[in-house]
């Protein structure tokens, strides 16, 4: 992800950067619901 802005003639722009996301929720049907886990990333993040 970047952005960049022009504004009045000068042009400013951040450097690239990497996002990871995923869904915080998840959906069940009732007649298949057992225990929910917290949703949480390979490093423990929920």
């Amino acid at each position: 992800m970047s952005a960049r802005g022009e504004f009045y003639g000068t042009t400013i722009e951040t450097a690239n950067a990497s996002v990871a996301t995923f869904p915080s929720y998840k959906t069940v049907m009732l007649s298949d619901l057992g225990t929910l886990e917290p949703i949480s990333d390979s490093a423990g993040n929920r």
